[in-house]
């Protein structure tokens, strides 16, 4: 199985499968944005310093309390929004 970017999985069966999504820092970093979108609202539409930051230390400690608290301490978090519109955060 080849995901969009070209990582490839070669597995002989589901526990195989999982472990290798597992050991993936790609599938991490999707877990990672996906929980930061949840916490802001769906209001994250593009990749930042800051989101960066916090899949490399969900890389790091593979602790989803430690990536829920950093996000909860995130900039991202605090300002509430990062798109900007007409110069504005929406």
């Amino acid at each position: 199985m080849t995901l969009p970017g070209g990582e490839t999985f070669t597995f002989t069966d589901a526990i195989d499968f999982v472990h290798q999504l597992a050991a993936s820092d790609r599938v991490r970093d999707c877990y990672a944005l996906h929980w930061t979108r949840y916490a802001l609202g769906d209001r994250l539409d593009a990749v930042t310093r800051e989101l960066r930051s916090i899949q490399q230390g969900f890389r790091e400690h593979d602790s989803i309390e430690e990536l829920l608290v950093s996000i909860a301490g995130s900039d991202l978090f605090r300002r509430g929004s990062t798109t900007q519109v007409g110069g504005a955060a929406r």
